[in-house]
């Protein structure tokens, strides 16, 4: 919790992570545009340059809560391929189904973070080395499998990259469509069914590229 010293001025305990939590709260309260520093110091509870310490700007503390999503993406999906392969996929092609889903997942249950992280004001996410790093392992995790079934004869033997970024694409529309609710009026599956269905005809398109 906040403290007073004896000049007045407040103090926290954790005040980076408090930052962190209030501007979470905040987009999900409200949205991304109007968040502000300010409003965030207010909510915590100290000075309105409080947070400054900790972040240049508005877009930086965007940068930083865009990055601990990608990684929490990224582990995310890691998990998923760690526990499919308890089971023998019997072909990497399945793997891009494991991935895909986990993906669609992920971002329905943390829309909050996967708002940020495809925010238009990151759009260039070169400017934030640690953040765009973290945003191209999830990428290179995409390509490697595609590359893995291209080895195996799976698929065609087109950019691994272009064919990564089909993948995201198909990942990253159901994914938005699904957290701003536009298929609730309109009867469809559960979330997970859903998305294994969206996957399943991906896996399929790909496998037809080899034929």
């Amino acid at each position: 919790m906040p403290r007073a010293d004896k000049s007045g001025n407040y103090h926290h305990g954790d005040l980076r992570q408090a930052v962190i939590n209030s501007a979470l709260e905040l987009i999900a309260e409200r949205d991304i545009q109007s968040l502000t520093l300010r409003e965030i110091a207010k909510r915590v509870g100290v000075s309105q340059m409080a947070p400054y310490r900790h972040f240049k700007n508005k877009a930086v503390l965007l940068a930083v809560l865009a990055q601990e999503g990608f990684q929490s993406l990224y582990d995310h999906l890691q998990e998923a391929l760690a526990k499919s392969s308890l089971e023998s996929l019997p072909n990497p092609v399945e793997k891009v189904k494991v991935v895909g889903v986990a993906y669609i997942l992920f971002a329905v249950e943390n829309p909050v973070h996967y708002r940020v992280m495809f925010d238009a004001s990151l759009s260039n996410r070169t400017v934030y080395p640690p953040l765009y790093q973290t945003a191209v392992k999830v990428l290179e995790l995409c390509m490697q499998i595609v590359i893995e079934c291209q080895q195996a004869g799976l698929i065609d033997e087109r950019d691994p990259k272009e064919l990564a970024q089909i993948k995201w694409s198909t990942c990253h529309g159901l994914s938005m469509l699904l957290i701003d609710h536009q298929f609730s009026t309109m009867g469809h599956a559960p979330v997970e069914e859903l998305a294994n269905s969206t996957l399943k005809t991906l896996v399929e398109g790909l496998r037809k590229q080899c034929i």
